[in-house]
């Protein structure tokens, strides 16, 4: 909690921010009583809290930062809607 597992930033060339991903990394096994869903939701305020932390440290519109979570075990990607991240 409370580090950024990986971030790629995009700026112009003259190093204005324009877009970051946040990519998390989760171990959870996924099966089909724990869904992708269920899992992603359960980490949702952590992504959250990740994604208005890169805003405010990028001063970057919060709409340009994609968030997603990488199930490691089940090599699966979830990424969280614009919505889900202002809500």
């Amino acid at each position: 909690n409370g580090t950024f597992d990986r971030v790629q930033i995009c700026k112009d060339i003259n190093g204005t921010y324009l877009s970051a991903t946040i990519i998390d990394f989760k171990t959870d096994y996924i099966n089909k009583n724990k869904t992708l869903e269920t899992s992603a939701s359960k980490h949702k305020e952590q992504i959250k809290l990740y994604h208005r932390v890169l805003s405010k440290l990028l001063n970057l519109d919060p709409s340009k930062i994609q968030s997603s979570i990488l199930f490691t075990h089940a090599k699966k990607i979830h990424y969280f809607s614009a919505e889900e991240m202002a809500d």
